[in-house]
């Protein structure tokens, strides 16, 4: 069953507004935690915006939340009073978890600026700021929804555990059956990040011949570490929450 989604009503105003900025922030963080090459100074992710094309969700089941989705839950609650933790097991015994085909090839947009450094590996190190612009991104992946205790978990599920929670692609099928049953070789079904593109714009200083043989490994390094920034934290068991 397809889903339709208000994406301007999701992705606007002062909630909209507040989420781009936690993405944001959340992939700033997860940077400056990445060692970085040594002609790389640093790397600041300046803005994230969620674009206008909205992604194509379709119901595939409706099952038990992820036993993690819990735990997370009662480690917040710690604190929480007997009855407050009964009347919320009362409230879990009913609540399903949707399991959702998410196909997306939208205009959302991921700002960053690295600084790459000149005359390395000379002693006088000179930094020229480097604009990236992240877009062109596209992703078939299967994803896990579930609100409990006044809170939503969302996550990816990895390839693997997609083909058991969704079986194999229908176009996958009916290939294989014109084939008269012959495999094929099949795409990263459940992968997160299928295709990732990037725009770069060096800085307005006069830049030297291995300042800009560097941009395309500074362009390289940056879309790797978005592609694992993004599968390691929102495939499970990794998961995110939000309030509501």
């Amino acid at each position: 069953m397809s889903i339709d989604l208000n994406w301007e009503t999701l992705t606007s105003g002062p909630d909209g507004a507040a989420l781009a900025e936690r993405i944001k922030c959340f992939i700033h963080d997860r940077f400056q935690t990445v060692p970085l090459p040594r002609f790389i100074k640093s790397v600041t992710v300046q803005g994230f915006d969620f674009g206008s094309i909205p992604p194509s969700l379709v119901l595939k089941d409706i099952t038990n939340p992820l036993p993690d989705f819990y735990e997370g839950d009662l480690d917040d609650d710690e604190e929480s009073s007997e009855e407050e933790e009964e009347e919320d097991d009362e409230e879990d015994i009913a609540v399903p978890s949707a399991v959702f085909r998410i196909q997306y090839a939208g205009d959302v947009r991921l700002n960053l600026t690295a600084e790459i450094l000149l005359d390395y590996p000379m002693p006088s190190f000179v930094g020229i700021p480097l604009k990236l612009n992240i877009t062109g991104l596209s992703f078939d992946g299967v994803g896990v929804l579930a609100n409990i205790r006044k809170r939503v978990h969302f996550c990816f599920l990895s390839p693997e555990d997609a083909m058991t929670a969704v079986g194999p692609d229908e176009e996958d099928e009916e290939s294989k059956k014109e084939k008269g049953g012959e495999e094929e070789p099949k795409g990263r079904f459940g992968g997160l990040l299928q295709e990732i593109k990037v725009e770069s714009e060096i800085g307005d200083r006069v830049a030297g011949k291995q300042s800009l043989k560097n941009v395309g490994k500074v362009e390289r390094f940056v879309l790797d570490q978005v592609r694992r920034i993004f599968e390691e934290e929102l495939v499970y068991p990794s998961f995110w929450t939000f309030l509501i």
